[in-house]
């Protein structure tokens, strides 16, 4: 680029709008791209999955049938880029079944176990398997899935404008939900719970996929010839499109990432108030169990000392959480009654914890004859804490567990969620990895975020109950807890989209008109430049940017919208004017007007233009843009030539023609010199001879001879005038000659003082073009005596270094104006003009009114090459 290029236009490439026709192979090779994806990363889920867990864990919330169905979708678009209709309508079929089956499982309960078949199905959660992929198909994977399928089909069958806009409904409605659902993985909150309570309802990677097969779709459908006729010179049409999928992706993107803020805060309120009603609760269960201990010990000692029967505890209050005291003998404490489920807490001395509709708490002390004194508690502390579990919602669950002796596995009760399919003590082996149960029993209190049995994320508050060898979890699932955020963010998107849609509707029935007026102005001014075959350019030197109108582009012969910048425009120039067009260039950057002819190659083929700019300056005085006009001139510039070319066979005709006339007053005043000449001599001769003889004896005779003899000489003298009129004898001696006669002729007839200077040496002109210049002076010389009203003339005949004859009239008559003249049309002044055109020169008049006229011609010595 040149330099002064480069100030107005930068080093980079310069940006243009979107172009459908800019990398056209674009659409084909990201959707193979994600069909080969997605496609790997499911047959690893349903055959490998443990590496690819340890590897790419965040592909886990992505069920293996998701990621196919997928696969099938982006390879439709591909396969579909290279014409091969029935097999992307196969494809589509078979994502669309994929997308379906879960949702009839889920219908008829119809789930197996988890295994490869995960590829085609929705499976059981089963984690303890080694193969165990957590991943499943969700109710909003199916229904993207389904409407992403119905989109591409849709899209490939367009027909008319009502079919446009039925698929831009069906993709405003793709669009939002895959947003919806991208944005809330990224930043936490699932926004969208499917039926049976799964939160994170697409996972990352499908979510992700999902939206680069959106971006694909537009892509594909702006190069759509349908969907291209619907835009078609309706630039409204255009504005409205692109303001509503704005403004659904600012609100939703926004409205989630409000959420994923406050989510934190909110949550952080929830686990706080989770974790300090599990420590109250088991503080109160830590002093309940001191207590008991107590009694046991009290009841023990009174059974000893044989006063049992009189023992009544008093300190409860209200006897519904008294303690009761009894005596078991050996047959009673054999088995436990049917219902009752029972842990014994290893760590505290002869306690069991018991759950019999409601949680209790009982100490059993051995008196030593084969009795047992019970002493048996309604724990409320627990009792509260599983209506604290139950008052979270549905997912919310206490558990409580306790280790068997040694390394042995961990005991819990069955918790509301499997406690009526399961109602017996759950036995586990103890987890390698740190679960807040297994924290719990290690001694440790906290709150976490993990996921539980159900692999479904659970704020878990958990502490261990006060070295008895058992813990408790108070658990709730992440989406329980966020639907009350969940809700308001939802009421608040329908709000500012309701009122964004009825701003909407108001600002269109304002600026629609605006937008069809401007289009309407546009079109006008598209078809005025293409009839005038003028186009305009602007750049702008910050951005680097150059924008085309579409006669510009028709002119310089380039498809519509491709990238333009400098060094393109320059490849378009002739080679020959590309120094010529680039020192323009430079010299409007310092402030002279942009204003050039030069010639383009268009396939090959020469045109001219004629470039106008105007350059803009900031305050600074430095350049910040330009805009400038292109006008194809190769019609006017092929008729200029060939105006040229007919003037110059116009002359070169009227050269013929004047040479031809000089040729025959040549031949005519020969022959009058010759023939009429003699007769004339020889009629007198024979007068003169009449006189001599017959003279003398008839006097009458004689005058009548003598009148006869002067009528002959004044027809001799006439003769020889017009002779020399038609072909001044002088010239065949030379133009010097010439010129010396006719001056001396001029000065004679009308006394005017005139100065005649001719060359030292003898020009060498041919008889022609000695004939043009004689003719030339004497026309100037007869236009003197008309018009010029002088007393003296001066005549100059010379050759200058450019071989030419020069020939200098000047007199000191009232000249006239130049520009009266020109509009006169005066036939003398033109034709001295042709003449001397007609052989390659020309001539010059100068003259002011009072101030006399000057006339000066030049006509080369010897014939231009290829002149006639």
């Amino acid at each position: 680029m040149s330099e002064g290029a480069s100030v107005l236009f930068g080093h980079s490439r310069p940006l243009i709008e979107f172009d459908p026709r800019r990398w056209p192979e674009l659409p084909f090779r990201l959707s193979s791209a994600l069909a080969l994806l997605c496609l790997g990363v499911a047959l690893l889920a349903a055959l490998q999955p443990q590496p690819l867990l340890r590897w790419l864990p965040f592909t886990q919330d992505s069920g293996a049938n998701t990621l196919l169905a997928l696969a099938a979708l982006a390879a439709a678009l591909a396969v579909r880029q290279r014409g091969r209709a029935l097999l992307a309508d196969s494809l589509l079929t078979a994502a669309a079944l994929l997308a379906v089956l879960p949702l009839l499982q889920h219908l008829v309960a119809a789930v197996p176990g988890d295994g490869p078949w995960r590829l085609f199905v929705d499976t059981l959660h089963q984690p303890g398997l080694n193969d165990y992929w957590p991943g499943r198909m969700s109710a909003f994977a199916s229904l993207l899935l389904l409407l992403a399928a119905a989109c591409m089909y849709v899209l490939a069958h367009l027909t008319g404008r009502r079919a446009v806009r039925h698929w831009m409904f069906l993709y405003a409605a793709l669009f939002v939900l895959v947003l919806i659902g991208f944005a809330g993985e990224l930043v936490g909150v699932p926004v969208l719970v499917e039926p049976w309570g799964q939160g994170d309802a697409v996972g990352v990677l499908s979510s992700g996929t999902l939206l680069g097969l959106v971006f694909v779709l537009f892509r594909v459908a702006v190069a759509d010839r349908a969907v291209g006729e619907y835009f078609a010179g309706r630039p409204d049409r255009s504005v409205f499109a692109v303001s509503v999928f704005g403004l659904l992706a600012m609100l939703v993107v926004g409205g989630v990432s409000i959420g994923g803020v406050m989510a934190p805060v909110g949550l952080s309120g929830y686990r706080a108030a989770l974790a300090d009603a599990l420590r109250t609760h088991i503080l109160l269960a830590e002093s309940e169990i001191g207590r008991l201990q107590g009694v046991a010990d009290e009841a023990l000692r009174r059974v000893r000392a044989g006063a049992l029967d009189w023992y009544v505890v008093d300190e409860y209050g209200a006897a519904a959480v008294r303690p009761t005291v009894r005596l078991e003998s050996p047959e009673q404490a054999l088995s436990l009654p049917e219902g009752v489920l029972a842990l014994e807490l290893e760590g505290a001395r002869g306690l069991t914890l018991m759950r019999r509709g409601g949680w209790r708490l009982e100490a059993r002390r051995a008196v030593g004859d084969g009795r047992t004194v019970v002493v048996e508690l309604p724990f409320q502390p627990f009792d509260l804490l599983a209506e604290r579990a139950a008052a979270l919602g549905r997912s919310g669950e206490l558990v409580v567990c306790g280790r068997g002796g040694g390394e042995g596995p961990e005991y819990c009760f069955p918790t509301r969620q499997i406690g009526q399919s399961f109602p017996r003590m759950v036995a586990q082996e103890r987890k390698s990895q740190r679960t807040p149960m297994g924290r719990a029993l290690s001694g440790e209190s906290g709150i976490a975020e993990v996921r539980d049995y159900r692999q479904r994320e659970v704020v878990a508050a958990f502490a261990p109950l006060g070295g008895s060898g058992a813990g408790a979890v108070l658990k709730v699932d992440l989406v329980e807890l966020q639907a009350p955020l969940r809700n308001a963010l939802w009421v608040a998107m329908a709000g500012v989209l309701l009122l964004a849609l009825a701003g909407g509707v108001v600002v269109n029935r304002h600026v629609r008109p605006l937008i069809q007026q401007l289009a309407h102005t546009e079109r006008a001014l598209n078809r005025a430049q293409a009839v005038a075959r003028v186009g305009s350019w602007h750049s702008a030197a910050a951005s680097g940017r150059i924008i085309w109108s579409p006669e510009t582009y028709r002119i310089f012969g380039l498809p519509q919208g491709e990238p333009m910048s400098h060094e393109r425009f320059m490849a378009c120039v002739h080679p020959d004017d590309r120094e010529q067009v680039a020192a323009a260039w430079r010299a409007s950057l310092d402030g002279a007007p942009y204003d050039v002819e030069h010639r383009i190659l268009v396939d090959g083929r020469e045109r001219w233009v004629h470039e106008r700019a105007e350059l803009e300056f900031d305050g600074s005085g430095a350049v910040c843009g330009a805009t400038g006009t292109v006008e194809d001139v190769t019609e006017r510039k092929a008729r200029a030539v060939e105006l040229l070319g007919s003037r110059q066979k116009l002359r070169e005709l009227a050269a013929h023609h004047e040479k031809l006339r000089e040729e025959e007053r040549t031949h005519i005043a020969r022959e009058i010199h010759d023939e009429l000449g003699q007769c004339l001599t020889a009629l007198r001769t024979d007068a003169a001879m009449l006189q001599l003889h017959f003279g003398e004896g008839n006097p009458q005779l004689a005058q009548k001879v003598s009148a006869m003899k002067r009528l002959i000489d004044r027809t001799i003298k006439v003769v020889r005038s017009v002779a020399t009129t038609l072909r001044p004898a002088a010239l065949d001696l030379g133009l010097e000659s010439a010129a010396e006669w006719l001056v001396g002729e001029f000065r004679e007839r009308h006394c005017i003082d005139v100065e005649l200077r001719l060359p030292a040496q003898e020009l060498a002109l041919d008889d022609v073009r000695a004939t043009v210049v004689f003719r030339i002076l004497q026309e100037s010389l007869t236009n003197i005596a008309r018009h010029a009203e002088a007393t003296r003339v001066e005549v100059n005949i010379a050759v200058d270094e450019e071989s030419s004859v020069v020939l200098e009239v000047r007199d000191n008559g009232r000249g006239f104006d130049p520009a009266t003249v020109r509009e006169r049309k005066t036939f003398g002044l033109m034709g001295i003009r042709e003449r001397a055109l007609a052989f390659g020169g020309e001539a010059r008049f100068s003259s002011m009114p009072g101030e006399g006229m000057v006339l000066r011609v030049r006509i080369p010595l010897a014939p231009a090459e290829g002149e006639a």
